[in-house]
């Protein structure tokens, strides 16, 4: 049985060649992360592709080099026909929609460098989503930019069947410890 190991650290994204850490999510960031991938999987209409965690090649030039792993991905499978094993598991394009969960350390310029490389390849929606002000920004490939609060209803004109209360996206971290979040 040959045994296929991988030589890069696994939760190591490249921005423009230099390397960033992932972090390995806290019990918040994943409990938000589960809950939109839920809802992801809920509304979608099939067939569809839906990852947490998985990468993107959305550039292999060797200097400039992005790999960047989205907290979750929605494909349509469409996009991945024809092409080599290795790049299926590692396509070479962006989501159509990238959902970034904010993390500590997070900083908006750096959040903002991945939207634009999303958008470069391919993505036509990437959120971003801050658990701890419990609100969404949505950034879509033609520039425009919306900003939802815990009130909101999320709605997208890109995928209208996409849509969900905040309220409901947050309070998956009403039984954690204020001290967690």
């Amino acid at each position: 049985m040959r045994v296929e190991y991988r030589t890069e650290p696994e939760y190591i994204e490249y921005l423009d060649g230099v390397p960033h850490p992932k972090v390995s999510p806290r019990i918040p960031h994943g409990a938000v992360q589960a809950r939109l991938a839920m809802f992801l999987q809920q509304m979608a209409p099939s067939p569809y592709i839906i990852a947490t965690e998985g990468d993107a090649a959305v550039s292999n030039d060797k200097e400039r080099r992005t790999r960047l792993i989205p907290d979750i991905s929605f494909y349509w499978p469409d996009r991945f026909k024809g092409l080599p094993r290795e790049q299926q598991e590692e396509p070479p394009f962006s989501p159509e929609i990238a959902i970034e969960v904010r993390s500590r350390g997070d900083k908006q310029s750096y959040l903002m460098r991945k939207v634009e490389r999303y958008f470069a390849r391919g993505s036509q929606l990437v959120l971003d989503v801050d658990f701890r002000k419990r609100t969404i920004a949505a950034y879509t490939a033609d520039g425009k930019t919306e900003r939802f609060d815990e009130d909101d209803r999320f709605t997208s004109g890109l995928f209208p069947w996409f849509t969900f209360e905040l309220r409901d996206l947050f309070s998956v971290l009403e039984p954690i410890p204020d001290w967690m979040i």
